[in-house]
């Protein structure tokens, strides 16, 4: 078997005239040694297809004997040299489907040689690559002087296929990577899904038609190999009629076109990979039987959102349809162990809080109903659902303002002009409430403010923000208060209190955090003594790590008689969660029973502070509860 190297050292002779070892050796970043003993090598192990002789003084030239052997062979390095194996995702990737699509035993030293990297980073590699397979229901088994195999179901190593390796952008340029895949037939597998799709009255989105066929040419090139699908999990005997009529057309045309016969496991494949994508039907769904379950699910999932924020999608016929639809395809992919991976998963729970936490409450739901477990990456796609309703509601009512109070010692003419200024440069994001002077401030109610803007400084400590302009109001001035009302970056005192942080601490895992801080809102008479449970019912739902060293825990129900915040800095940052994420900055958001209003407000105000990377490092790295409290309210 050639190596790396060796094919590198094959096409540096290409051209067919004589090259020196030392030119080669530089092309390639050898020594000139190890050239020459490549050489000797090669000359050993492969007699019939080539030979490479050399001539004193002018150096070695290669001889073809096996016709397209160098094209064949060239075409193979483009596929490793498209890998960036310096980064180990990279790697992990190349791994998984070279040991899952491998015929036999792959050995170590040949891995690591065709990659260029060292056996010691491979094995390391292959402990990530271990847990993925496992977590799929594969075995990665190690025999003596054979080397690396994966065992388990051929529909198994399908599946990890699909999650891991060709779930990309261009899924056809993973798959022409290793099987060379003609581009044609690819494209006439597309036709033929397209054209019995439009028969029966359906469509695709783009990215379900490539992933479709990317699986329908996995399947033809595995039927070529005899690794076929023995057993599928579920009972789909006499169950999903129209998928099932749908496949049925669909193979028979493959098979003409291929001259491949599919058993009836391979069509009871297509029909699993039918039922895990979002067809779009051109008529009225609700009408349909085979949505029934999903429609039931959708109406469960309104009234548990209504109950627990409040939020009314009843009369929204367009949520329900594209959740039912959504819901439908969902359950049909973890039913079959299809659960596809969201790479927007992190920045959806970061941006759409409320909405993620919709999804787990909807996720709950379908759990209760039906017994299947959504996980995060699932929960993210519903979590878009219903973010996208909840924008069109804020669009359907006045848009959210900060609330302003002007202070101006110069009179209330300075002060009106003031305002009249920042209503026409920011009025879509800001109301001015009053304007008023300096001695009526402290006679003033602040609890429905969210920002001073003063023309002196104040000394007096405030429970909102304040910013000193000005009175002529430059640009300067303009621009930061912009930000301050666009990113709400002050954080009301309500929701903090010196009683409820607690810095420096020590604890080596997530529940003794949690443990700690329940104890002491119970001892405080804040919450009940079942607060804990409720805290790790929502984790097992789905992780709460922010990101930034950040998490920010909070009970599965809404059950405390006030809305405010509990703060814990730890010594040490501690793993958070089974994907191994690291905490040092905790913030329980112990939210009111029955609050519906100001979730994302309160929400938004924290976001603007976790994303500060250096204001959660000082905040961390704060020895008093005064100094927390001064960051978190700058």
């Amino acid at each position: 078997m050639i190596s790396g190297r060796q094919r590198r050292i094959l096409l540096a002779l290409s051209s067919k005239q004589f090259v020196t070892s030392e030119w080669i050796a530089k092309e390639l970043n050898l020594s000139s040694r190890t050239v020459r003993d490549e050489i000797h090598r090669m000359n050993t192990i492969s007699p019939t297809s080539f030979k490479i002789t050399s001539v004193r003084g002018k150096g070695y030239q290669l001889q073809e004997y096996e016709p397209a052997y160098l094209n064949k062979l060239s075409q193979n390095t483009e596929t490793i040299m498209s890998y960036d194996f310096s980064v180990q995702k990279n790697r992990i990737t190349y791994l998984l489907k070279k040991l899952l699509l491998a015929d036999g035993y792959l050995k170590l030293d040949v891995l690591a040689d065709e990659m260029y990297v060292s056996k010691s980073t491979i094995q390391n590699d292959l402990k990530k690559v271990r847990a993925i397979l496992l977590q799929e229901k594969l075995q990665l088994l190690n025999r003596p002087y054979y080397g690396m195999a994966v065992n388990g179901k051929e529909y198994d190593k399908r599946l990890c296929l699909s999650k891991y390796v060709y779930q990309d952008t261009q899924p056809f340029d993973q798959l022409n990577r290793h099987w060379q895949f003609d581009r044609e037939s690819f494209k006439k597998i597309k036709e033929i899904i397209l054209t019995q799709a439009e028969f029966y009255h359906v469509a695709f989105s783009d990215v379900a038609l490539e992933n479709l066929a990317v699986h329908i040419a996995i399947a033809c090139e595995r039927i070529k190999q005899g690794k076929l699908i023995d057993v599928l999990p579920g009972h789909l005997s006499g169950k999903y009629s129209f998928e099932r009529k749908l496949a049925s057309e669909i193979i028979k045309h493959i098979e003409t076109y291929t001259c491949l016969v599919f058993p009836y496991t391979e069509l009871e494949y297509v029909v699993v990979q039918l039922l895990g994508t979002k067809l779009i039907y051109g008529d009225d769904i609700f009408n349909k039987s085979e949505f029934k379950e999903a429609q039931h699910l959708v109406q469960v999932i309104i009234e548990k959102l209504h109950l627990k924020f409040g939020w009314d999608f009843s009369n929204n016929k367009d949520f329900k349809q594209a959740l039912t639809l959504h819901l439908r395809t969902t359950l049909n992919r973890l039913r079959y162990g299809m659960s596809i991976r969201n790479p927007l998963k992190s920045e959806i729970k970061q941006k759409y809080w409320a909405a993620f936490e919709g999804a787990v409450i909807a996720g709950q739901c379908v759990k209760e109903v039906t017994g299947v477990v959504v996980n995060e990456d699932e929960a993210a796609y519903i979590a878009i659902h219903i973010e996208s309703v909840l924008q069109q509601q804020v669009k359907g009512h006045e848009e959210f303002k900060k609330r302003i109070l002007v202070v101006c010692t110069s009179g209330l003419g300075s002060a009106k002009l003031i305002s009249i200024k920042l209503e026409r440069l920011l009025g879509s994001s800001l109301e001015i409430i009053s304007t008023i002077s300096y001695y009526q401030l402290l006679k003033q109610d602040l609890t429905k403010i969210d920002l001073i803007i003063s023309t002196i400084p104040l000394e007096e400590q405030l429970p909102v923000p304040v910013y000193v302009l000005d009175e002529f109001l430059n640009e300067q001035d303009v621009y930061a208060i912009k930000k301050l009302v666009l990113t709400a970056t002050g954080i009301k005192d309500t929701f903090l209190d010196s009683k409820h942080i607690f810095i420096q601490q020590k604890f080596s895992n997530k529940r003794e955090v949690l443990h700690f801080l329940s104890n002491q809102l119970i001892s405080q008479h804040l919450v009940e003594k079942d607060y804990e449970n409720l805290l790790l019912q929502r984790e097992s739902f789905a992780s709460t790590y922010f990101g930034n060293l950040t998490a920010i825990p909070h009970p599965v129900h809404m059950v405390t008689k006030k809305t405010f915040w509990t703060i814990c800095t730890l010594e040490r940052p501690l793993t958070w969660d089974k994907a191994g994420h690291q905490v040092q900055f905790i913030c329980l958001m112990n939210i009111k029973k029955g609050e519906k209003n100001n979730l994302e407000q309160m929400y938004q105000r924290l976001l603007a502070f976790l994303e500060d990377k250096e204001l959660v490092r000082k905040v961390v790295k704060a020895n008093t509860k005064s100094e927390v409290i001064k960051l978190l309210g700058e």
